[in-house]
């Protein structure tokens, strides 16, 4: 998402250029895109492509050098997300520990609900590997 995000600023300052090359935009319109918003729209959105990276290799590393924890059991979910979402996630418990999975939110790891095909279902047997409140890695027991 934040590749869009970074996108479509792209999109603005190319269109920005050519109303500014056929002499279509008013000075204030310059100062305005080019002084405050371009600047504030590259510096957030480049903020947030670097803390996903960032988050993405720490997840990434923790699942294969093992730094990451397991449970495993039977699945319970607490709670399901509407497929149409508006709601918090799929609330799951497995072997005491407790997990939200959102299909609407921009999250890194799991985060497939039941309403969605998710794999975590009601008396599914399954083993987690997880960092935080993160899920890395799911195995369903056959």
């Amino acid at each position: 998402m934040n590749i869009v995000f970074l996108c479509v600023g792209i999109g603005v300052v190319v269109a920005s250029l050519y109303s500014l090359k056929s002499g279509r935009m008013k000075p204030l319109q310059k100062i305005g895109v080019f002084c405050f918003w371009a600047p504030f729209w590259f510096l957030f959105g480049g903020f947030w492509l670097y803390s996903n990276l960032s988050s993405g290799k720490e997840l990434t590393t923790a699942l294969a050098n093992d730094k990451c924890e397991v449970v495993e059991g039977i699945v319970q979910v607490l709670h399901e997300q509407p497929y149409g979402g508006h709601d918090a996630g799929d609330h799951i418990l497995i072997g005491g520990k407790d997990f939200t999975c959102n299909y609407y939110s921009e999250m890194l790891g799991y985060h497939q609900t039941v309403s969605h095909g998710g794999l975590l279902k009601d008396g599914t047997v399954a083993r987690l590997h997880y960092l935080g409140n993160v899920i890395l890695k799911v195995e369903i027991k056959q």
